[in-house]
C-alpha cells in the first residue's frame, strides 16, 4: 500500500515550532530590554543618591548652599556666629533633614534666617536657635526659615531682640511664612521696648503668617513683647504706626484647623490670637511645670530634658 504525506501536519509541525521560538526570541528580548531598562534607573538613582554632611563648624555652615539639592545634614557641635559672618551666611533651601542632634547655632548681630525655604519633604529636627542683640530696618527675621512647606519638630528657639530703629518689619519666632507642621517645639521670644519710627510690624511668637495648610501642634511659646504690655495703648497712640499685628502664637491664621493643643504666655493686652479656642493662654508659672511638656504636650525623654522649675532644654546626641 502507498504512504501518503500528510503535509497538513507537517506544515503543522514546523508552524508550532516556529511559534515557539518566536516566543522564547520575544521573551528574551523582552527580558533584556527590562534589564537594561532596570539597570538604567538604579545607575540613575545613584547618580542623585541622597548625601549625608555632617557640619562641625562654621565653615562648614557657610558652605550649606554650595551641597548637593537633596542632602541630609548632622549637626555635630554647638556653633557661635557674630555680625562679622553676616555676609558669609547664604540662607538656601532645604531639601532634605536637617537634625541638629540636640546642637546649638548661636547669632550674635545677625539679622538672617537660617532657611529661605523648607521643601514639603524636608525635616528639621532636634536644633535649638538662639538670636541675640538684632537691630534691623524694613526687614524680615525669623528663628529657622522665611518659608516652611516641611516638618519642624523638637525644635527650641530662644530669641531675643533689642532694636534701636524700625519701621517695617516682620517676625516669626520659627518661620515666617508655614504651610508644613511644626509640632512639639518651644520657642521663648522676647522684644524690648526701645523701638523708635515704627511704621508696621507684624509680630508672631511661632509664625508670622500660617497659611493654607499650615499645622502648629503640641507647641509651647512664651512671647513677651514689653511694648505692647502694659503700656501699650500709650505705644501705639504716640508712635502712631500704621498697623501692628501682634500674636502670642501667630500674626494671621488663614487656616482656622490647622491650631491644635498650643499653649502660649498671656502678657499682653492686644492679641491677633487672643480668642482663639485652640490655643491655651496661661501664666508664667505654668511654663515651669513638667506636667504641661509630658502629659500636655507629650514631649519625649529622648530628645527633651524636662525638670519641674525648669524650662525644657533639647538632649544631646538624639540621633
Amino acid at each position: 500500500m502507498a504512504k501518503h504525506y500528510n503535509l497538513n501536519a507537517h506544515f503543522g509541525l514546523n508552524l508550532s515550532i516556529s511559534l515557539i521560538f518566536s516566543l522564547i526570541f520575544t521573551l528574551i528580548l523582552s527580558t533584556t530590554v527590562v534589564y537594561l531598562e532596570v539597570t538604567n534607573q538604579l545607575k540613575h538613582l545613584n547618580d542623585y543618591k541622597i548625601e549625608t554632611i555632617q557640619i562641625e563648624d562654621k565653615e562648614d555652615f557657610f558652605n550649606l548652599s554650595h551641597t548637593q539639592a537633596n542632602s541630609n545634614y548632622l549637626l555635630t557641635d554647638d556653633i557661635t556666629f557674630s555680625s562679622s559672618d553676616l555676609e558669609k551666611i547664604n540662607a538656601f533651601d532645604l531639601n532634605g533633614n536637617f537634625n541638629g542632634q540636640g546642637h546649638t547655632l548661636e547669632f550674635n548681630g545677625i539679622d538672617k534666617s537660617i532657611f529661605n525655604s523648607i521643601s514639603k519633604n524636608s525635616t528639621i529636627e532636634n536644633l535649638k536657635v538662639e538670636i541675640k542683640g538684632v537691630n534691623l530696618n524694613d526687614s524680615k527675621l525669623s528663628g529657622i526659615t522665611l518659608n516652611n512647606y516641611g516638618t519642624i519638630k523638637n525644635c527650641l528657639v530662644e530669641f531675643e531682640e533689642n532694636f534701636s530703629t524700625l519701621s517695617t518689619y516682620n517676625l516669626g519666632g520659627i518661620a515666617i511664612n508655614n504651610q508644613g507642621e511644626i509640632n512639639q517645639c518651644f520657642v521663648y521670644i522676647k522684644v524690648d521696648e526701645n523701638i523708635s519710627n515704627l511704621s508696621s510690624y507684624s509680630f508672631g511668637g511661632i509664625v508670622t503668617n500660617n497659611l493654607n495648610e499650615g499645622q502648629i501642634k503640641n507647641c509651647a511659646v512664651i512671647s513677651i513683647s514689653k511694648f505692647l504690655s502694659e503700656n501699650s495703648a500709650d505705644y501705639i497712640f504716640t508712635h502712631s504706626p500704621s498697623y501692628i499685628d501682634f500674636g502670642y502664637v501667630y500674626s494671621f491664621n488663614y487656616n482656622q484647623d490647622g491650631i491644635n493643643n498650643v499653649f502660649a504666655l498671656k502678657e499682653c493686652l492686644y492679641s491677633n490670637d487672643e480668642f482663639d479656642e485652640n490655643i491655651s493662654y496661661v501664666e508664667l508659672d505654668k511654663f515651669y511645670d513638667s506636667d504641661l511638656y509630658i502629659n500636655d504636650l507629650g514631649f519625649s525623654s529622648a530628645q527633651w530634658i524636662i525638670k519641674d522649675g525648669e524650662l525644657p532644654r533639647l538632649r544631646g546626641n538624639t540621633l
